[in-house]
């Protein structure tokens, strides 16, 4: 810890290292640090600022950097030295710097000043990573523009002769073309050789300009590859109206369509529209809603606009309750009118609720010949709609906040045996909706009821590890509604569950088990219908849920060459010996110690055992062995153990009485008389692989399956036997040597509990000669679990914004799940986090049509176990919004001062309609800073930005940035878009889950300055984020950090090998990933 960390000195910083950049003081801070270990970047902050400045660092050690001159003060400051090393560790340590602000210096022997608009140290040293040294920027061509008329002001006077608007140059070209935009008219010059400009501005222009302010823009091409615009402001005085000039009688459309704001329509955009109430060109309007102005735009025949971006109307916090909107229109002669409206803020949704049906939630055989009323209250004027299986209502709250409609008892009577839900929805004055359900049951046959088991823990044999969080006992019940009472009885105990839909489940926890004595049980389950009718049923049940209560007694004979048999030229031993067990046992299998090899044995039904050791495994003397036990519960156990080994003085026949060897084909007694012979075309047993992928999962259990073989020999008379699940198998087996063995339902419930289990095949030919093999199958009978996340019962999905929603949720890590709705589908993986997310695209290309629709989820796990969740959607068709779209900007597309930005609708109503879009916060030069307007052209994709929240210049030093999305159902997809911005290190996808944002790699956005520099995303759960991976596939996951407490995930780019790309994402723990 902290090895790398440099010895660093700080220089003293006077007014000689004052450099500026677009109007702003900074100072050159440096100094030399020496590193014991490699470097990748070095940073200086000024102490509580809390924004790094990271430095140049040279060959020698010495380094500078720049910080703001309104983060240093006069006299000492406390710095913070950061350093990231070689191998990615993050250090840090104090400083201090004397800053001297006050003294005026002659020049010195500081560092050189950096020259403007070029932070480096004036010599094109190379930077830190060895790249192209960086040229000096010339210096950037400036404009001034003459004062209009003398004074700025337009008089009625001068509005009737032509008017000269001039200025000057610096550091342009003469010949260069100067364009000048005026209420929409556009006007040409050049530039004279000594640097002035002038255009004639036509008195029909003039008159037709609007009374008041009006803006003048000048535009050239400047010396970097893009455009410079700067505008002036000029006064506009009225004239004297004609005698027939009727002044503005302005109206307003109802606002909001209604007059009332609901609470979908409070995070959409909104465009306010009306009359002037007169005709002709210089019309202009002044919009204010509860005293804040919007500018807005108005045709020759007097319809004017105003549009209210979601930002607007989250800036305005128009709350519950009436809100003023006041409109004035002023004509070209300065004749205003003035007119007034109020809208009504609602959002809240009307409270529904539905009283409880039929009194008890259950409709017996006496109701069912009742109809059945379905109640509740609402607000009070507000329409309801309820619906109840196959019939429909609708109608109006009343005065008391009551609602009432009524099903026919022949409606109830056609119904089937089950649950049902009424489900309301009520809608207010504003369009807000509220929404409410209730159960009921109907139950009215004789039919008596019916309970079922499902085997516990998929074998009806508890473990250890299945018992350490409790048992859950589940079954079907049928004729028997919800919320009856459920009783089992285990080891003479009695537990209490309930039936909820048609199943039961009664739960035992942790602590119920562990008092529990382990063996042989048998479990009752009964219940009682409304009638008083009962049904039961019982169960035998294996517990082994007590560490090593199952370990047996073992006992092991020695080993002596009267022990050996001859499999295929090698010499084996068999091993014996007897065991008592004190709970059932599925396998026992024998191990010479540090062989990490377990042989099998055959354990008799006296307790005597078996098995056969390689030769090459025992050693003359006493051999250390381990024995494992599978118990009949799955539990795997293992103890120590010895045996003695003779393997070298002879035995004969009559010697004892030992074990008879396992198979006959080579007896061996030890004196080298009987001939040891390989017979060619001997058994060599093969099993397919089980269950046909290794797994048997709940549908195998349950349905059965088939085992499959070959022995390796043809001829009649061949033998297969197969251990598995603990017991013995004869397999049906051909002449020409395939063996078959059917496992039915009721072979399969004990003895193939869930984990890994073993199957011992032994082929015999008709000679006798046998062979055996081993191999394991895994067992998984549980269905995996999933779940939705961020979507509820009846949410409402917008087919014309399908881009914009996900959907979410939970299951095990690894499983594959895939989502329907309609005749669509998607599929995705479950991370290792335990979470998914799939898009959902083309939505609106789909066949379902706008109402309630069921959108399902299904997950699958290795073993092929199949669950699924549902929840019922609605879909439905809103207009579409208007949509930001950024056309290719300069040479870099980089987002910079001159980027070209424009707002387009895309619906095709009104293709010349557009709002602005502003980047607040952006340091930028003072003479262009108050008049600057950005514009530009549409491209072909979309994206929303509601403020591009950047501290600095876009296109500035590397700085801690951050692109914040500020509104709802934001989709910034940079990978389409093939855009840039210039030092933006952190994306905040705000507050709202249904944002997200898009990365590519190939062409990647270069987000920050360094591609050893991170990308952060940060947001709330739910947002989504893309990594594109359309050019191969290089995004991986590369680990986790911690930054101020919250743990985020590093994603690395393998294809980033380029300054400038983007090579590295930290994703907050939060976001959801997904690559595409």
């Amino acid at each position: 810890y902290n090895s790398s960390n440099p010895k660093v000195t700080v220089n003293d910083i006077t007014l000689a290292d004052a450099v500026q950049h677009d109007g702003q003081t900074w100072y050159v801070i440096s100094g030399t640090l020496e590193a014991p270990l490699p470097l990748k970047t070095f940073a200086v902050q000024v102490s509580d600022t809390f924004h790094w400045n990271y430095a140049v660092v040279e060959a020698d050690g010495s380094w500078h950097a720049e910080i703001s001159a309104s983060e240093l003060s006069q006299g000492g400051n406390f710095l913070s030295l950061g350093v990231l090393d070689g191998a990615g560790n993050w250090f840090e340590q104090s400083g201090n710097v004397t800053a001297d602000l006050i003294t005026p210096v002659e020049g010195g022997d500081g560092v050189p000043p950096v020259i403007d608009d070029n932070p480096t140290d004036g010599g094109n040293t190379p930077p830190a990573d060895g790249g192209t040294p960086i040229p000096p920027v010339s210096t950037p061509p400036s404009l001034t523009i003459n004062s209009f008329t003398g004074d700025g002001v337009l008089s009625a006077e001068e509005k009737l002769s032509p008017q000269t608007f001039s200025g000057t140059t610096a550091n342009l070209a003469a010949e260069s073309t100067l364009t000048i935009m005026l209420n929409g008219q556009t006007y040409t010059t050049t530039l004279a050789a000594d640097g002035s400009w002038s255009v004639t501005l036509p008195s029909a222009d003039l008159q037709v300009l609007p009374v008041g302010s009006n803006h003048i823009s000048v535009t050239f091409e400047n010396n970097v590859g893009g455009t410079t615009t700067a505008n002036k402001v000029i006064t506009v005085e009225a004239s004297a109206p004609p005698s027939d000039a009727i002044p503005p009688q302005p109206t307003i459309d109802m606002p909001f369509v209604d007059g009332f704001m609901n609470a979908h329509e409070r995070f959409e955009p909104v465009t306010l529209s009306g009359s002037t109430g007169v005709t002709g060109a210089g019309q202009k309007i002044d919009l204010t809603v509860d005293g804040v102005h919007y500018t807005g735009a108005v045709d020759s025949l007097g319809n004017w606009l105003v549009s209210l971006s979601t930002g607007q109307l989250m800036e305005a916090d128009l709350a519950e309750g009436s809100h003023s909107v006041t409109l004035t229109a002023t004509d070209r002669w300065g004749q205003s009118g003035i007119t007034e409206t109020t809208f009504i803020t609602d959002t809240q949704d009307p409270l529904v609720t539905i009283n409880t049906l039929a009194g008890d939630g259950v409709i017996d055989s006496h109701e069912i010949s009742s109809p059945l009323v379905i109640s509740g209250r609402g607000e009070a004027g507000s329409t309801i709609e309820v619906s109840f299986g196959a019939s429909h209502w609708s109608g109006i709250v009343d005065q008391n906040g009551q609602w009432q409609f009524s099903v026919p008892a022949e409606t109830l009577q056609g119904m089937e045996e089950g649950s049902y839900r009424a489900i309301a929805e009520t809608t207010d004055e504003a369009g807000n909706k509220g929404y409410a359900s209730a159960g009921v049951q109907i139950f009215a046959t004789e039919a008596l009821p019916q309970l079922t088991l499902d085997p516990i823990t998929g074998d009806n044999a508890v473990s250890y590890q299945e018992g350490i969080y409790g048992i859950i006992f589940t079954g079907t019940a049928a004729h028997l509604p919800s919320g009856t009472p459920v009783e089992l009885i285990l080891d003479g105990r009695t537990w209490q569950g309930s039936v909820y839909q048609d199943q039961w489940q009664v739960q035992l926890s942790d602590s119920d088990v562990k008092t529990i004595k382990d063996g042989n049980h048998t479990i009752q389950v009964s219940a009682t219908d409304l009638n008083g009718n009962s049904t039961s049923l019982s169960q035998n049940l294996l517990l082994i849920t007590h560490y090593n209560s199952s370990n047996p007694k073992v006992t092991v004979n020695d080993i002596t060459l009267a022990d050996a048999v001859q499999h295929d030229g090698q010499t084996w031993y068999v091993i014996s010996g007897t065991l008592e067990a004190p709970l059932p046992l599925k396998t026992f299998a024998v191990q010479v110690s540090d062989t990490f090899h377990w042989n099998y044995a055959v354990v008799e039904a006296d307790g005597s055992w078996r098995t056969e050791i390689s030769a090459s495994e025992l050693s003359q003397g006493g051999n250390f062995l381990s024995f494992g036990v599978l118990d009949g519960a799955g539990n795997w156990f293992e103890q120590s153990g010895y045996v003695t080994a003779d393997l070298t003085s002879p035995v004969s026949d009559n010697s004892g009485d030992p074990l008879p060897p396992v198979t006959p084909d080579n007896p061996t007694d030890g004196s080298n008389t009987t001939p040891v012979v390989d017979i060619p075309g001997q058994p060599a047993p093969e099993i397919d692989t089980p269950f046909g992928d290794g797994w048997l999962n709940r549908a195998e259990k349950k349905e059965g399956s088939m085992l499959t073989g070959t022995t390796g020999v043809t001829g009649s008379g061949q033998t297969v036997s197969v251990i598995i699940g603990g017991k013995h198998h004869n397999a049906a087996v051909s002449d020409d040597g395939h063996w078959s063995l059917p496992l039915a339902q009721g072979t399969m419930k004990t003895g193939f509990g869930k984990g890994q289990h073993d199957i011992v095949v032994t082929a015999s030919d008709a000679a006798g000669h046998t062979a055996t093999i081993t191999t394991s199958y895994q067992v998984d009978v549980c269905a995996p679990k999933i779940a939705f996340t961020h979507l509820t019962e009846g949410q409402q999905i917008n087919l014309a914004s399908s881009h914009d929603q996900h959907v979410s949720g939970t299951g095990e890590a690894g499983d594959i799940v895939t989502v329907r709705l309609g005749d669509h589908q998607w599929q995705t993986s479950v991370t290792s986090k335990g979470t998914w997310a799939v898009q959902l695209e083309t939505l609106d290309a789909l066949t379902p049509e706008p109402g309630e629709h069921r959108i399902t989820a299904t997950i699958r796990d290795a073993a092929g176990n199949v669950n699924h969740v549902s929840q019922n959607v609605g879909l439905y068709m809103a207009e579409p919004q208007p949509k930001l779209s950024i056309a290719t900007a300069a040479q870099d597309n980089l987002i910079n001062a001159t980027t070209v930005i424009s707002s387009n609708t895309e619906d095709g109503s009104n293709s010349e309609s557009h709002s602005a879009i502003t980047l607040e916060h952006a340091s930028l030069h003072p003479d262009m800073a108050d008049n600057l307007h950005l514009s530009g052209t549409v491209n072909s994709e979309t994206l929303s930005l509601l403020y591009s929240n950047l501290h600095t210049s876009l296109d500035g030093v590397a700085d801690d940035e951050t692109l914040q999305l500020n509104g709802a159902h934001e989709s910034l997809d940079f990978a389409t878009l093939g855009l840039r911005s210039g030092n933006a290190e952190v994306i905040n996808l705000g507050g709202f889950s249904s944002n997200n944002v898009t990365l590519g790699q190939k062409e990647p956005l270069p987000l920050t300055d360094n591609a050893s520099e991170t990308m952060t995303m940060k947001g709330t759960d739910g947002n989504m984020v893309t990594l594109s991976n359309i050019e191969g596939g290089v995004w991986s996951e590369d680990g986790q950090r911690i930054i101020n407490g919250q743990q985020y995930d590093l994603y690395h780019n393998a294809s980033a090998s380029h300054e400038g790309s983007l090579a590295d994402i930290l994703m907050q723990h939060n976001l959801h990933l997904q690559l595409a």
